[in-house]
């Protein structure tokens, strides 16, 4: 099989269609390379004289078979970039707690079990947050307002893990928006109402 590598995005375009001061809207459009899947991602951020805000509508589309050994739809923090190092986790839906635990930052690899999202208004936050030398300290949260996604005629659900990454010497945490765990695979023709290959229609995911 070989080592595994990442697949990269070609056919990058990036259309402006607000940039307003109360809230923009830009959209950006590529392609997996060997044209296995596309995507439309849609972000946008709100005036505010609190705390940031920002409002994410992705659309995938997988055009031919392919598999995997990881997938990761969204992440707050990334593999390569991130500057918060937050010492709590905590998921839930609406005003209910399902769990929350200590971080275990660094590795290169997920130190939480997969925890399903399938109640209404699913959150994941990210909560003290260690004091830096400059700047902020941000502590993070995501909620998935709706979620549309179809696999083989069946619906399927949001997974949220913790993702333990190395950055040079800084050993930090992140979230991952996954599949559940045991889904290696995706088909072509995974379809949705308007009867495309839509494998997620809608992941409007914001504060």
């Amino acid at each position: 099989k070989g080592q595994s590598r990442p697949l990269p995005h070609v056919k990058v375009k990036t259309t402006h269609l607000r940039n307003c001061p109360v809230l923009t809207e830009v959209n950006y459009s590529s392609e997996v390379l060997n044209g296995l899947a596309s995507l439309s991602y849609t972000a946008s951020l709100s005036r505010t004289d609190d705390i940031v805000r920002g409002i994410y509508n992705v659309e995938y589309k997988i055009l031919k078979d392919m598999k995997f050994d990881r997938l990761v739809l969204f992440q707050v923090g990334a593999d390569s970039y991130n500057y918060t190092d937050e010492k709590e986790f905590a998921v839930g839906h609406g005003p209910a707690l399902i769990k929350k635990w200590t971080s275990s930052p660094g590795g290169n690899q997920y130190k939480s079990s997969a925890i399903k999202l399938d109640q209404q208004h699913p959150w994941i936050a990210m909560y003290k947050a260690a004091p830096q030398k400059s700047g902020a300290g941000a502590s993070r949260g995501i909620i998935i307002r709706s979620w549309e996604a179809q696999s083989q005629g069946k619906k399927i659900s949001p997974w949220a893990r913790e993702r333990s990454v190395d950055l040079g010497r800084r050993k930090v945490s992140i979230t991952d928006i996954t599949l559940k765990p045991e889904i290696k695979e995706l088909k072509a023709g995974d379809t949705k109402k308007s009867e495309k290959t839509f494998l997620f229609k809608s992941i409007s995911i914001g504060l």
